[in-house]
């Protein structure tokens, strides 16, 4: 896992830094030299104390609605569009686009064994948009930033080949979306819980309202028998078997030969 997390970790330094040098990164930037924050667009110096870039870092582009309570961070800026680097291998599209995966997996017959082969050009080559989760976070980034493009670079991890996807904001695409944060948010204010989009799960399950009234005990009318007309008692069956009457006195017999 940690290897997973360092490629793509790598992949985005890779390019936040070629945006840097041919001087079109925007966002903020962090001085290791004098502790110093301040938002830029690929600075070559510190703008207090003038520390050369060696010493700087970049701080990718903080994103915020607190009116939704909203919070993420762009992978990078230039002008007016958000920029989202992503690192695709084999895992990435098994959750984002399955459908591309069967549609490029072949099974052959070697040897008397069956073998299913991937054709791993051909799924790249297939991918042509953004996936719809990627493209839902380019939208609610342009939302918090009031900016109007989405730009994608795409890196495979099998051959390193990139595509670049430009994704234009569309608000009508999160508007389901952002109506469901206002929900949450004014819940954690004290009102209404909202419902579960799914119809009930875990995660909800902690925030619902539970009835912690007592139970309500319910009378049970019982027919008894009339005093005029006794019955006899009535042992419980077993096994399902009907059950004898019970003899209320001792055969008259019976009770001279034991005496």
């Amino acid at each position: 896992m940690r290897m997973i997390w360092d490629e793509g970790k790598e992949i985005h330094g890779k390019w936040q830094k070629r945006f840097w040098d041919i001087g079109r990164l925007g966002g903020n930037f962090y001085c290791q030299s004098c502790h110093f924050a301040w938002g830029a667009v690929a600075p070559e110096e510190c703008e207090n104390c003038h520390a050369s870039r060696q010493f700087l870092r970049y701080m990718e582009v903080p994103l915020q609605d607190r009116n939704r309570s909203l919070a993420g961070h762009a992978d990078g800026l230039d002008d007016d569009a958000v920029i989202e680097i992503k690192s695709i291998g084999v895992n990435s599209l098994r959750f984002e686009a399955p459908i591309l995966i069967k549609q490029h997996s072949h099974k052959f017959q070697i040897n008397g064994k069956s073998r299913e082969f991937l054709d791993y050009d051909g799924l790249w080559d297939s991918i042509r948009i953004p996936f719809a989760t990627h493209i839902r976070q380019g939208d609610l980034y342009c939302y918090m930033g009031g900016y109007s493009i989405c730009i994608f670079i795409y890196e495979c991890k099998w051959n390193q080949r990139t595509k670049e996807m430009i994704v234009k904001y569309r608000p009508e695409r999160i508007a389901g979306l952002l109506q469901q944060c206002s929900d949450i948010h004014w819940a954690l204010q004290g009102r209404a819980i909202p419902v579960c989009p799914f119809g009930g799960c875990a995660d909800c399950e902690r925030y619902e309202e539970k009835d912690e009234r007592p139970p309500v005990r319910r009378r049970l009318n019982i027919r008894r028998p009339s005093q005029d007309h006794p019955q006899a008692t009535v042992e419980p069956s077993r096994n399902g078997a009907q059950a004898g009457r019970r003899r209320l006195s001792r055969d008259a017999g019976r009770g001279a030969e034991e005496s």
